[in-house]
Order: C-alpha cells, then structure tokens, then sequence
C-alpha cells in the first residue's frame, strides 16, 4: 500500500512540474511595420520603435483578416502575438492593424445654432 502511494505520489508532482513548464510559455506582443516577409521560409520581419526584430511563423498561426501569409505585404502596420521557444521567436498570431476613420464634424455642429429666449407667458391659475 506505501509503495502504490509513493507511485501515485512521485507521479503527482512529475505531472505538476510537467504542467508548469507548458504553463510557463508566455506570449508578448510587438506592434510595427512589417519591413520584410518571405513566404517560403515562413519568416516575417517587424519594426517598432526599438528596432527589428525576425520572427518564425509558427504552422497553426492565427493571421487574423489575412487568409494567407503571402497576403502580408511590407510596409503594413500589425501587432504580432510570439513566444519564445527553443531559441526562436515564434509568431502565433499576426493582426494588420486597421486605421481608424476620424469622424468628420458637420459644420452645422460645430457652431451651435442661435435660439431665441421664449417669452415667459405666466402660469395658469395665476393672479395678474
């Protein structure tokens, strides 16, 4: 009986440490401008304000509205989600990062228009 719980025991703590280091892959983010892509050897190269930095596009990445990674053009601005795994930088997801359109402000909103003040008329029921 001792021994099946040290097993069980020993296969516990064997399975937690196992768990840990999966748990441990920690993913960042990097948003710039894509300056160099190569489809083929499955690479892309991103800038940001620190500089470039050439990342591995992992088989499962998520390419956001991409459909393909060949559609990545340079120049486009993207965030990309990586890991670091066994001394390579692997991207798992690319976004393109969409400009936002600035509202334009209607002229007739940007001045308010000018009301006249309403004559006060006096309540019913009110002596005069």
């Amino acid at each position: 009986m001792k021994r099946s719980l040290t097993l069980a025991l020993v296969l516990l703590i064997g399975l937690a440490f196992a768990t840990a280091g999966v748990a441990a892959e920690k993913t960042s983010k990097i948003h710039g401008e894509v300056t160099k892509i190569d489809a083929a050897a499955k690479t892309v190269t991103v800038k940001d304000k620190l500089g470039e930095k050439e990342f591995s596009i992992a088989d499962d990445v998520k390419l956001g509205v991409y459909k393909a990674i060949d559609e990545i053009k340079a120049g486009e601005k993207v965030v990309v989600s990586f890991v670091e795994k066994e001394g390579k930088v692997v991207a798992k997801e690319i976004k393109k990062v969409v400009a936002k359109a600035k509202k334009a402000v209607p002229k007739a909103a940007a001045k308010p228009a000018e009301t006249k003040p309403a004559e006060a008329k006096p309540a019913e029921g009110a002596a005069q």
